[in-house]
């Protein structure tokens, strides 16, 4: 089956790659792999085993710096190794990132983004106080700039899954955050809840549902439809419901306190 797989692959990587692409338009696409999330899942795990094998990351490495880092032209890289345009894109964001603290001295770094903050305050004393402070988050934070923030799904995790996953894990890095602020704090652990947290904020409960923000800064009101094998996403019942947005413009001060940028 496999090879069978790999060989549907070889045959149209091209059409895949196209913003269109339907797998039911192709034969034995689904009979190969059921859904396009499995096709993609298989994609991105194909890609990931191939990633082990002696200079091939170098080796994708070099062939986009032949093309001048031009991201248009990413889909030709990965028509050629058959992989998805997604999948070489994420992969590219992460390493070429990666290798630029090869290329900078921290040293350096820290002293010339002090001296810009220093240019940038009139009072001297002022920035003679803070300049301790910042110099240590500086340092504490040169690693994770060049790591592009937080690894995700190094396991190649199902899309599906790993979307539900994502939502856990802003529930839980806003908790922490909040309790690290010293506020009480519960996490609802029931899914068909339309809140995902209870904080207690000046002796009020409120009840908080949690959005976790990535590829933009843009936030949604509303619920996700409920999706998955056996579930019409169209029907009425599984639409996802409005927020309340004033709760949310009511809570701004307090959220931008806990450190999250809005």
């Amino acid at each position: 089956m496999i090879e069978n797989q790999i060989k549907f692959i070889e045959l149209n990587i091209k059409a895949i790659n196209e913003a269109n692409f339907n797998l039911n338009d192709i034969e034995d696409g689904i009979a190969l792999f059921g859904s396009i999330t499995n096709l993609k899942t298989f994609l991105k795990g194909y890609f990931i085993t191939r990633l082990n094998e002696r200079n091939f990351s170098d080796k994708l490495v070099k062939e986009f710096a032949e093309i001048n880092f031009v991201k248009a032209r990413i889909v030709e890289i990965a028509n050629q190794h058959y992989i998805t345009k997604s999948d070489l894109q994420s992969f590219y964001d992460d390493i070429l990132q990666r290798n630029l603290i090869n290329e900078i001295s921290k040293d350096d770094f820290i002293n010339n983004s002090l001296n810009f903050i220093q240019n940038s305050i009139p009072n001297s004393y002022h920035f003679g106080y803070t300049k301790t402070s910042l110099k240590k988050i500086l340092e504490k934070q040169y690693d994770f700039i060049f790591s592009n923030g937080f690894p995700t799904n190094l396991l190649n995790i199902n899309t599906g899954v790993m979307t539900a996953n994502a939502g856990d894990s802003a529930q839980f890095l806003f908790l922490a955050r909040a309790i690290l602020a010293g506020y009480n704090c519960s996490n609802v652990d029931v899914r068909s809840s339309r809140y995902d947290a209870v904080v207690d904020f000046n002796n009020v409960l409120l009840r908080l549902q949690i959005k976790g923000v990535s590829s933009s800064n843009a936030i949604s009101f509303k619920d996700r439809d409920r999706g998955g094998q056996g579930i019409d996403h169209t029907h009425i019942t599984n639409k996802g419901k409005e927020s309340l947005p004033q709760i949310v413009i009511f809570m701004l001060p307090w959220i931008k306190k806990l450190g999250f940028v809005i």
